[in-house]
């Protein structure tokens, strides 16, 4: 068996009383909770009680995310964990909102295109 130390800590008398109820209409004493809370922390690394934070699809209900739209950016994600990127410069950007494609944007899409059609 592991050795025991006894621990002393400082809170408030009502939380002490109140937790004590719980945990004795649960059938477990105050050390029995204070000792699974400790080990939950050190099997997570984390604090046991924080909860994960909800994923919400905010596309869902959006009418701005048309299945075009999502294909898209599923396009541009596959396309980012690949190394398939490109940075421009804000004048490049400038640019581009004139309709100017920049010459380095064309040869990076030749590229992409040509090793797609060898494979």
């Amino acid at each position: 068996m592991a050795q025991q130390v006894t621990l002393n800590i400082t809170t408030e008398k009502d939380i002490v009383e109140s937790a004590e109820s719980l945990f004795t209409s649960l059938g477990f004493t105050i050390s029995d909770a204070i000792n699974a809370f400790f080990r939950q922390a050190v099997r997570k690394q984390a604090m046991p009680f924080v909860e994960e934070p909800e994923i919400i699809d905010y596309t869902k209900d959006d009418p701005y995310f048309t299945p075009e739209i999502l294909a898209r950016l599923a396009e541009s994600e596959e396309n980012f964990r690949n190394g398939r990127t490109i940075s421009f410069t804000m004048e490049e950007l400038r640019a581009m909102e004139t309709g100017e494609i920049p010459q380095r944007a064309i040869d990076f899409e030749n590229k992409y295109k040509q090793a797609e059609n060898l494979s």
